[in-house]
């Protein structure tokens, strides 16, 4: 960067209303807010504030149902309380500070788990492990490390989990893993018994899938077998990583994913009976330019569904298997000349009905919505035809012929998920809510009660206990909402029209003790891949807990230290249908970068508080790309751009990049055009680059190719480097407030001078 003094803007003092903090806010300056400051960076401040800006809503609650109906129970913080499920009535109520003393265990170290059915809580503190029923003065049972599923395969992380032993329906068996190779033990057996003998470091096991399509229980009901996938990636080149902190540099080799245009690891898909040890294999492998992905298991344990994808994702085949003969026939193809079939993640696409027919969700139609096929994989009818995207199931109510799922209601308002039922006979679609958000529900053993949590992007989540037709019966758990969260006001929802007359739905959140009659500097978040938004749904301070999530927690620690933060999802980004969605694909990021500059000025049009001569983009993954693609786009608005965990080079991309551009031998243009250390000459920005040297998600060399093209232009940057942290920043235990930090003075240097509007 530029060297110029070091400015800062005041840091407001904040507090949490709901907190029970006395000190009012610090009024804001009545000027454009510049003051000198050499403190620049505190990593105190960081961590602090980064906590504070997480709302801890207790009303969040995740219940379990008891195997009857009549009750569910739940964590309450630390606390679990069950409740009569007729009118919400409190039953019952265990503080977790006496079920650590039950134990001996220290509170803040003390797992507490409620086990499916609410029958029983399982409890874990150093390494030990007890199971407690519900009766209030219970004792809790230790509960031998050899019957609780063990975590068995330490996973290099991109989403952060490991892989743990996988227990059956009738609690007969766990399906486990010895180092690359399959194997089971039953509870209660120290030792597994291994079932497969791979001695190629490049050919593992796998149970059920891995980060893509949502899948069932890889145990069929019967408890009888399970799935088992063989991973072969000995022909694809792999991912490397060294690490830099022992004597000298190790070298690992991740043979996990493929780069654009590599061979793809070969899948294939086992049936496995626990008993003999006997694999069948199910159906052909997957091929090097193709995937092979477990669905679920027939009710009656007979058959697995399981779709195959081109590896650009723009065919797909639904298959049933028989289990017994490994004999496939196909349900259903389809094939889209441009495009993806469906980004292969969230609501499961096909799921099995009790009478042979399936349920599948699909977008041929230009939205999401479900049908009804026969056994044969043939159309019997629609069940939902909406022109708004259908989310995801909430329950399957075969024995009262009811589907339960989420969806928006209004085009004016399309990422809203609100609780609808529809008959599976056919019929009309029914709203079950009427309050505007984003809401998740359970619907009892019963059918007969839903319990939903629901949140706005300026009403904090609470959680009600609800007829099945939707009509209210008790509120459960409920905070009130701050009116002001850490001195600032809550989040303001917009839209506007964009460039081409496309209308663009935005957030943005103001700073700690707004004052719209002062000037403030703006930081554009962006990420601007094909498979996700950026605004996030619900009420934005509360618990987020997905790996990455943390730098919107950086967004509105961001804002505590007056930036406005504007998000905004334009075209290219999901929600909104197919053609909204596919925009971009095939010349991705394509005109992003225009909607974002239009939004902006579109935006602050009519918000004189948003100063854009003093703007900075910021985005992470495929947000860092596309936060340096928009600076380069558009340098006459953007002073600085933070890129972290960046894509520079989109050959040197894991494969997934082909679903948004189709293959290298199909599209070469765009990954030519898309390298941007060629562009980077014209950079006119500041620049900030965060990574880490063991990223298997955005491989540090794409950081290493554009360092290199910054110092054969001449152009400064600033740099912050993590040795052996991974896409979300892990594996060197947590960076996040550094970055944070390091992020914030570079944007409060770069943005501290008034600007010109442009």
């Amino acid at each position: 960067m530029q060297s110029r003094s070091h400015l800062r803007i005041p840091v407001i003092a904040v507090c949490l209303a709901i907190a029970g903090c006395t000190n009012a806010p610090s009024p804001a300056p009545q000027t454009s807010g510049i003051q000198p400051n050499p403190d620049t960076f505190d990593m105190d401040r960081a961590r602090n504030q980064m906590d504070a800006t997480l709302f801890d809503n207790p009303a969040r609650i995740s219940p379990v149902w008891s195997e009857t109906g009549d009750r569910f129970a739940y964590l309450y913080g630390d606390d679990v309380r069950v409740r009569n499920a007729s009118n919400g009535e409190l039953i019952l109520e265990i503080t977790g500070e006496s079920l650590a003393n039950e134990v001996s265990a220290p509170a803040g170290e003390l797992s507490i788990e409620i086990e499916p059915g609410a029958v029983d809580l399982t409890l874990q503190a150093s390494g030990q492990v007890w199971t407690r029923t519900f009766s209030k003065d219970a004792v809790p049972q230790p509960k031998g490390s050899d019957v609780t599923p063990r975590t068995v395969r330490k996973m290099f992380p991109m989403n952060g989990y490991d892989r743990r032993e996988n227990p059956s329906p009738n609690g007969a068996w766990l399906a486990s893993l010895d180092g690359p190779n399959l194997a089971v033990r039953k509870p209660g057996e120290k030792t597994v018994r291994a079932l497969t003998d791979e001695s190629d470091a490049h050919v593992s096991w796998f149970h059920g899938n891995d980060i893509w399509e949502d899948s069932g229980n890889i145990w069929n009901p019967q408890g009888t077998h399970f799935i088992a996938r063989r991973h072969d990636a000995r022909s694809t080149p792999g991912l490397l990583s060294l690490d830099y902190l022992g004597k000298s540099e190790t070298l690992t080799d991740f043979r996990y994913w493929a780069r654009a245009g590599d061979p793809l690891p070969i899948t294939t898909l086992y049936a496995v009976d626990p008993v003999s040890g006997a694999l069948t294999q199910l159906g052909a492998p997957s091929g090097p330019d193709a995937f092979l992905f477990f669905i679920e298991w027939s009710p009656d344990g007979q058959s697995v569904l399981a779709i195959r994808y081109a590896r650009d994702l723009s065919e797909q085949t639904i298959v049933s298997i028989n289990a017994a003969s490994g004999e496939e026939r196909v349900l259903l193809q389809r094939k889209e000349a441009s495009g993806w079939v469906k980004w292969p993640s969230g609501p499961r696409t096909i799921r099995h009905l009790n009478d042979g027919r399936y349920l599948l969700r699909t977008d041929e139609s230009g939205f999401f919505n479900y049908q009804i096929l026969s056994s044969e994989g043939d159309l019997l009818y629609l069940l939902t035809s909406a022109h708004l995207d259908v989310g995801d199931i909430i329950a399957l109510d075969e024995e009262r012929g009811w589907l339960y799922y989420l969806a928006p209601v209004s085009k004016a308002r399309p990422y809203d998920q609100i609780p609808h039922r529809v008959p599976l006979a056919g019929g009309s679609p029914e709203p079950l809510a009427d309050m505007p958000g984003t809401y998740s529900a359970w619907l009892s053993p019963m059918g007969d009660r839903l319990i939903w949590r629901h949140s706005h992007s300026t009403r904090a989540s609470r959680t009600e206990l609800v007829a099945a037709d939707g009509e209210l019966l008790s509120v459960i758990e409920e905070t009130e909402t701050p009116s002001a969260l850490l001195g600032a006001p809550l989040p303001e929802e917009a839209t506007f029209e964009s460039f081409d007359g496309t209308q663009v739905h935005a957030t943005i959140l103001k700073p700690a003790g707004f004052d719209p009659g002062i000037s403030y500097p703006v930081i554009h978040r962006v990420y601007g891949g094909l498979q996700s938004r950026v605004q996030r749904p619900g009420f934005w301070p509360e618990g987020l807990g997905w790996p990455g999530s943390e730098y919107y927690t950086m967004l509105n620690y961001l804002a505590a230290q007056g930036f406005v933060v504007v998000l905004m999802d334009p075209p290219g980004t999901p929600g909104r249908g197919r053609a909204y969605n596919l925009a971009q694909w095939g010349v991705w990021p394509g005109n992003t970068a225009d909607h974002y500059a239009a939004g902006l000025r579109a935006l602050a049009a009519d918000r004189p508080w948003m100063d854009l001569g003093r703007v900075g983009v910021e985005g992470n993954s495929w947000g860092g790309y596309v936060a340096l693609h928009t600076a380069l786009e558009h340098p006459d608005l953007y002073r600085a751009a933070a890129i972290s965990v960046p894509e520079i080079d989109l050959l040197d991309h894991v494969h997934w990049i082909e679903w948004q551009l189709g293959s290298p031998d199909k599209n070469p243009a765009a990954y030519e055009t898309g390298a941007l250390q060629k562009r980077i000459a014209d950079l006119a920005s500041d620049l900030l680059i965060v990574a880490g040297t063991s990223d298997a998600n955005a491989p540090v060399s794409n950081t290493m190719k554009l360092l290199d093209a910054l110092a054969e232009t001449g152009t400064p940057y600033d740099l912050v480097l993590f040795p052996g942290t991974n896409h979300p920043h892990q594996g060197r235990g947590d960076r996040y407030a550094y970055a944070a930090e390091r992020i914030r003075a570079f944007f409060e240097d770069s943005l501290a001078e008034t600007g010109t509007n442009p």
